[in-house]
C-alpha cells in the first residue's frame, strides 16, 4: 500500500490510499481534496497514521540506531566459543 496524491481535473489534489496487491491499482480509502499546499501536507499525515492503525504494518524506528548497536556491543562482557570443533572437527 502507499499514499498517491492524484490532480483532479478541478485542480485540487485527492489524497488517496491505493494498494497493488492483486496487479490493479485499487483506491483503499481517500482522505480529502483540497488546493491547499498546507491541507495537503495535513492530509498526507493522516493518511500515514490511517496506514499505520489499519494496515497493520510494522515500523521500524531507525533514529538512534547507532547508539543502540553501540549499547549493544558495550554491554557484552565476555564470549565463549561453541560448536565450532562439531562444525569443523577437532583439530
Amino acid at each position: 500500500m502507499f499514499i498517491r496524491q492524484k490532480r483532479n481535473i478541478s485542480g485540487k489534489v485527492s489524497v488517496q490510499i491505493i494498494d497493488k496487491s492483486s496487479g490493479r491499482y485499487k483506491v483503499v480509502h481517500t482522505l480529502g481534496c483540497t488546493s491547499s499546499k498546507i491541507e495537503i501536507q495535513e492530509l498526507l499525515i493522516k493518511a500515514r497514521q490511517w496506514m499505520v492503525d489499519h494496515c497493520g504494518q510494522i515500523n521500524f524506528d531507525f533514529d538512534g540506531e547507532k547508539l543502540n548497536a553501540e549499547k549493544l556491543l558495550d554491554s557484552i562482557t565476555a564470549h565463549k566459543q561453541v560448536g565450532l570443533e562439531l562444525t569443523i572437527g577437532k583439530f
